[in-house]
């Protein structure tokens, strides 16, 4: 690996995987939580990638892509390769072994020369070998976890922190201010059932029953872990009404 692919920081990188999904008709979605966080799932029709990618090729990158097997339709790996017969024959190495473990590899590539035609792109070295069949459970996850709002209020790719990742919990946060923002002040129950009753969003968070959904939501209200809802009468605090002001993560 040359010096000047190692000084190509992780996002740089992320970033040219995740056009050569995009432009292949892939929705990107950054930042995942696969039960272990996942640095690209990409998704097209029912079938989903997970993508780890690195600044080098090692075993490192390899046992983190080898965690996301079977939590993904396929697994991949993307590093870049240095020039020179050495570094070459040490990512075939390492191709070979990323096939025996069913991972794919990709390998970045960027063209320094000023003015370039293709001034950098990703090659597949070898292809991910392909479950079409994951456990329900992790069916259920994925539908759960890669939402239109996780493509497009998730995290960037590479980022040395995971509070950039688009989480269950930012997604219950926006789906109670989307209910605040329909329908103006209400209560905490009002909220739970209105939440309880669309079941396409009820599947993002899980809560069993509106009563636990009555119990969470009050608890991240009294806490102060909902910064997009105001409280209107603090001095009731079992029948909190609540108005949306302007969606932010925190």
């Amino acid at each position: 690996m040359t010096a000047a692919a190692a000084t190509v920081p992780e996002t740089d990188l992320c970033a040219i995987v995740v056009d050569h999904f995009r432009v292949r008709g892939y929705t990107v979605f950054q930042e995942v939580n696969l039960g272990g966080r996942c640095d690209i799932v990409a998704r097209q029709h029912r079938l989903a990638f997970a993508v780890e990618v690195k600044a080098a090729a090692n075993l490192a990158v390899l046992a983190q892509a080898v965690r996301h097997v079977g939590r993904a339709h396929g697994v991949y790996v993307a590093a870049p390769c240095g020039a020179g017969k050495t570094s070459w024959r040490a990512f075939e190495a390492f191709a070979d072994v990323a096939r025996a473990c069913g991972i794919g590899v990709l390998r970045i590539w960027r063209n320094e020369h000023p003015g370039s035609a293709a001034p950098h792109g990703v090659m597949e070295c070898s292809p991910a070998r392909i479950t079409r069949w994951l456990d329900p459970a992790h069916e259920i996850w994925l539908k759960a976890t890669l939402t239109p709002e996780h493509a497009a209020l998730g995290g960037i790719a590479g980022s040395p922190s995971s509070s950039a990742a688009w989480t269950g919990f930012k997604q219950f946060q926006r789906e109670v201010w989307q209910v605040l923002r329909r329908h103006g002040p209400m209560t905490v129950a009002q909220i739970a059932k209105a939440l309880h009753a669309d079941e396409n969003r009820w599947s993002h968070y899980r809560w069993g029953s509106d009563v636990i959904a009555r119990r969470a939501i009050h608890g991240y209200m009294s806490k102060g872990l909902f910064p997009c809802i105001e409280c209107v009468d603090a001095t009731r605090p079992a029948k909190w009404a609540a108005v949306g002001t302007e969606f932010r993560i925190p």
